[in-house]
Order: structure tokens, then C-alpha cells, then sequence
């Protein structure tokens, strides 16, 4: 591990969602769904590139324009093993360690994750800095940065379905990780869905996202408006 580790942000995305088919350049407000999160992704400090990670199947001619006046990257990769995506992408960077990001996921927060910059900055030893367990934030805005060289070794011993979550592994074996947890002490709001994952995420999540730059909207003012207008349905 170098002094000044390199850190990436990989969103994972693809457009062949089953529930939601197309669901990557889905408007939401007056932007593409991918597009918040890319924005998002470029507001983490500490992160040199932002790559998004789709299958090797897919075309990309519509999300190059997206991409390009976003700064960020593509990166084509295995269409079904996406912890082989992920590692294939970070070792292509030459990336110490790397966010992993869900295409779907609009409100990620980037001070959580430029809080987890420095926390791996300052502990090299650490594999993997995580706000998952227990679940304390809400469902879709998450912070995974994981190292490189861990995933290299673990990845032989991943199952099938571990590999399509690229993280499950981690969960399963953090007793034999160095892993940081973050936590929030704003436990009501974990109950705010703040993913698109059918069209009633859509829906939600669309009537929420307005304005120009919406990617400037704490998750907590989301997430306090989500549960404040959908909490009775």
C-alpha cells in the first residue's frame, strides 16, 4: 500500500434490470437516474476517478454523453460476475481501494464516504469500511469501500451468489477482516427506501428529486421527506 493510496468510485449498472427494464436512464426529476449518481460520486473527496462498471453485452451509446459531461469513466466488464467486474475495473485503475456504488442508488451521501476516505487513509491496514450492519442508514445510501488486494484473495473463495453481490463475502467472514463500521445516530430515517428498484421507487423517488443540482440535497432532508409524505401508504 502506497502512502498516498489511490481511490476510486465504481457505480455498477446495467440496463437490463428485470423489475424495472431501462431503469439506468430512467428520468428522475429533469436527470437520468445514473446520472445523480454520478454527480454524487464526483462530490467524494479523495476519489480520482469515477468509472461506471456496466456488462460487456451492453452498448453504451446512450450513456457516453452522460458520461463525458460528468468527467467520468466506462469500464465494460463480466455480465453476470460482478466481483470479477469490480476487481478487473480497480486493478484496470490500479486502484488501492474502491467505493462500490449501485446504479440505482440516487442519494448516496459523500461526506459518509469522504469521512471513509480518511478513515482508510489512516489505517492501511484495513480491508473494508462498511455502514451496512445493522443497518442504521437508509436502504440506498450506503458506503463499501473495500481494498483491492483483499478482494484479490478472497474472490477464489467466493460462491456464485457471493459474486453476484461482490460484499456478501465480507459480511459473511468480517470476524477475519480489519473493517470499519460507520454509524448514524439518525435511526428513524433508516426506514426511508431511497433505492429505484420498481416503479413505485420511480414514482418516490422521482416527486422528491427536483431542481437543478439536486445531487446538493442532504439524504437526511430525502430521507425526512420520504418518510414524512409515503410513511401512511
Amino acid at each position: 500500500m502506497t502512502e498516498h493510496p489511490k481511490i476510486v468510485a465504481i457505480i455498477f449498472a446495467r440496463m437490463g434490470s428485470t423489475r424495472l427494464p431501462g431503469k439506468t436512464l430512467a428520468m428522475v426529476g429533469e436527470l437520468p437516474l445514473i446520472e445523480h449518481v454520478i454527480r454524487r460520486a464526483n462530490a467524494i473527496k479523495g476519489v480520482s476517478q469515477v468509472i461506471l462498471a456496466i456488462p460487456d453485452s451492453e452498448n453504451p451509446v446512450d450513456l457516453l454523453g452522460i458520461l463525458t459531461r460528468n468527467s467520468a469513466q466506462l469500464f465494460k466488464g463480466h455480465p453476470t460476475d460482478v466481483a470479477k467486474r469490480a476487481l478487473d475495473c480497480a486493478k484496470h485503475c490500479n486502484a488501492d481501494y474502491f467505493f462500490r456504488i449501485n446504479g440505482d442508488s440516487p442519494c448516496i451521501d459523500p461526506d459518509q464516504m469522504t469521512d471513509a476516505v480518511a478513515i482508510a487513509k489512516k489505517s492501511p491496514n484495513l480491508d473494508f469500511v462498511t455502514n451496512i450492519p445493522g443497518r442504521t442508514f437508509p436502504y440506498g445510501v450506503s458506503v463499501e469501500l473495500i481494498k483491492t488486494e483483499t478482494l484479490r484473495k478472497a474472490y477464489p473463495n467466493f460462491s456464485d451468489s457471493q459474486k453476484e453481490h461482490v460484499t456478501a463475502y465480507f459480511y459473511d467472514h468480517l470476524d477475519k477482516l480489519q473493517s470499519h463500521q460507520i454509524t448514524s445516530d439518525h435511526l428513524s430515517l433508516s426506514k426511508a427506501r431511497l433505492v429505484v428498484d420498481t416503479p413505485q421507487d420511480l414514482s418516490r423517488i422521482d416527486s422528491l428529486l427536483t431542481g437543478s443540482h439536486p445531487e446538493d440535497i442532504p439524504y437526511e432532508n430525502i430521507a425526512s421527506a420520504y418518510l414524512k409524505k409515503f410513511s401512511e401508504e
